[in-house]
Formats: C-alpha cells, structure tokens, sequence
C-alpha cells in the first residue's frame, strides 16, 4: 500500500507555504508537520500554530487547485474513508489493486475500495451516478453506460482487466467489455469505523487524500489515510492541504443552565449578563483572551454553568485548548467537566498552568455536556474553550 514515485525527489528545493490560521497567517519553509502542530520557518524565525488552529496551508504564490488535473485523469477511485484517487488507469487481481495517476502507480488492496469510476462523465451522467452511489446496496455493483444513460446490476465483481470485467450475477460469471462499464461498487460492510482524518491533501495530480497521520522529513511528506493506505509525496505535489472546520462553539446548545452562587433576588440585571456563556468574539466583547493569545473562535463560560449540545451529524474527536480567562483574577480557577453521553471525557481543576490542550474521543458520542463548576475556590472565573473543532 505504498505510493511509488517514478520521479526522483527534489532534495532541497526550500518550497515556501503560506498558512492561514484562526489566529494570524505566516508564510515561509515547511519544516514540521505533525498531528499537533505546524511549524514554518519564516525570515523572522521559526513560527508555530497549533493544528487545531490551522485552516489551510497553500504554496506561496500558487493558484488554488482546479479540477482540470482530476479530470484529465478521466477516472477516480474512491477509497472507503472517503480519499479520491485521480487515476489513468486501474486493475485488480485478487485482493490487490494497482492504480497509476499523473504522480506514479501504486499497489491498493481493494478492501480499501469503495468505488471505482471508470470512464469522464457529463454533467448529466456524473447527476446519474450519483444516485446510484447513494443507494443501499447489499452486493457489488456493476453500473453499464447504455448511449446517454446509466443502469446498473448487482452481483459480484471479479478481476477488473485491461479489456473486460469479471462480473457474477444469478449464478453466472461473465467477462463484460471493459468499454462499456461506467464503474463499479464494491459491498463493504456496514459500521466499520475509521480514525477521524485531520486534513485534505490535495496533489498536483488531482487526488485528494484524507489524512490520519502525517510526517515531514526533509522535502518528503509521508501521510496515511484513515483507511491504512500509505502514500509519500514531494512537497513540490503538494497543491493545497484543506482542514475541515466545525466549531462547537457555531452550534447552538441544546441546553443552558445556570446555577447562582447567591439567591436570585440579590443578583442585579447587569451581574447576570455577565456571568452568561459567550461564544466566539463579537463587537461588544472582542476576542477570548488565553495565556497571552486572543481567539476568535471559542465559548467562554462562568463557573456553575452547563451547556448540553446534540450533534447533528457524527463526529470522531473534540480539539481544543482551555484554561482560565487572562481578565480574571491571579489566582482564580474553576472546575472543567465534559460527558460524552453517559461517559465523562475530562475532570480537571483549571487554574494557573496557563493552557492545557485537549483532544477528547466523541466516537459514538452523540450528546455533549460541559460543566464549569466551583471548585472551592473563593476566586472563581471564566474558563475559555478556545478553537473547540469537531473532527470527523
């Protein structure tokens, strides 16, 4: 499952990028690429962001990435964790498949195949296909181009040749020319969950792969996709790396509650709106304020408050950093706790060790509760929630 490259690589060829990040932009030599963080060395020394903070990263000067190298390729391969595959050519022989794009060739086992389009599509066809795609099918799919249109079959699918594909259906194999099918759809079993991704790369051959890890040695970047497919490219490849943003503090909760320290009646108007959960800055308030940085992104929330989220759609892992507001008092701290459903996902004092990043497991997790409680404390503060990305 590893990329081979026909070219060789362009050792120091010192390709600068530009990032963008939610708290500022930098530009300069990718030096460090990791699941934690990015590090550029810019002429002003080296810069370090956060993964979570990062929102994409380009070569400097570039135009954004097109859709004409994926199209040239004429076919694509979709893995199961969603990596897009431009392709010039694809066969199977067994429980392996090879695969050549613009970049090189390399070797897939097919379980890591969902699907395969074989042939460019019109607008109209690529709409056809598509309903096919979201269909539920409980075997392979063989889907056929008849002049204008698509039909499909299902049954299981054998070799895939230079000239036929081996399809069995009702009981009966036959060899099916290779030129008139559109693609195929492999079955794979449902709930096989998958590590979340942290990024898109996008090469200059047009795929698109998702990463679950990734490392920089020199001009070569090293990545694996959540599907376990190993792929090395020169960072001369690399067009555009993508980071898909959801921040909690975007949703709206499902439920806010707060709890006063003191009765009710003894509370003025202007106390309560104080001690209100923020989220992100707004005009009135600015940024959040942490360890000397401010956020733009992030919910702020006053000791005794919980707040309860219901995700709309599934996701695999909550970064996100937290601490003590800078604007409360030295020595202010308050009590940090998050439920995954009926599972508590983090229980910790907060107060005086600056910022504590978090990356939280929400697999499975479809309600979310965060409790800022007292502590103890006679000081008590806001505890900041700063970059809060929801992962898929």
């Amino acid at each position: 499952m590893t990329w081979f490259l026909a070219l060789c690589m362009l050792a120091g060829s010192g390709r600068e990028f530009e990032l963008t990040a939610s708290t500022g932009t930098a530009a300069g030599r990718l030096v460090e690429l990791s699941a934690e963080r990015v590090v550029l060395e810019t002429p002003k020394g080296p810069a370090t962001f956060p993964l979570a903070q990062v929102v994409r990263i380009v070569p400097r000067g570039a135009e954004p990435p097109g859709a004409a190298a994926a199209q040239a390729a004429g076919m694509s391969v979709e893995l199961i964790d969603g990596s897009l595959i431009a392709a010039r050519d694809f066969q199977t022989d067994g429980d392996k498949a090879r695969i050549v794009s613009a970049l090189g060739e390399m070797t897939v086992a097919t379980r890591s195949i969902a699907r395969v389009r074989l042939q460019p599509q019109s607008p109209k066809l690529a709409e056809q296909w598509a309903e096919i795609v979201e269909a539920r099918h409980p075997t392979d799919v063989l889907v056929l181009r008849k002049q204008a249109s698509l039909d499909y079959f299902t049954g299981v699918v054998g070799k895939i040749g230079a000239e036929t594909v081996q399809f069995e259906t009702e009981g009966e194999t036959v060899d099916v020319r290779r030129a008139r099918v559109e693609g195929v759809l492999f079955a794979r079993p449902a709930g096989n969950e998958l590590p979340s991704s942290l990024c898109t790369v996008v090469d200059a051959g047009g795929s698109r792969w998702r990463i679950r890890d990734v490392k920089l040695a020199g001009e070569t970047m090293s990545i694996v996709t959540p599907a376990g497919v190993a792929v090395s490219l020169r960072l001369d490849q690399v067009e555009q790396l993508q980071f898909e943003v959801h921040y909690l503090s975007d949703l709206k909760p499902e439920k806010i509650e707060q709890t006063p320290l003191l009765a009710a009646g003894t509370i003025s108007a202007a106390e309560r709106r104080f001690h209100q959960p923020r989220f992100n800055a707004d005009p009135r308030t600015g940024p959040l304020h942490l360890a000397g940085s401010a956020y733009e992104k992030g919910l702020s929330a006053f000791a005794r408050t919980e707040l309860v989220y219901r995700f709309p759609e599934a996701f695999s892992r909550l970064q996100m950093v937290v601490g003590m507001d800078d604007l409360e008092a030295t020595g202010a701290s308050a009590r940090l706790v998050v439920h995954g459903d009926d599972r508590v996902l983090y229980d910790h004092v907060l107060g005086g060790e600056g910022v504590v990043p978090l990356s939280l497991d929400l697999r499975g997790v479809k309600r979310l509760k965060i409790l800022v409680d007292f502590d103890g404390n006679e000081l008590l503060g806001r505890v900041n929630l700063c970059e809060a990305r929801l992962l898929k």
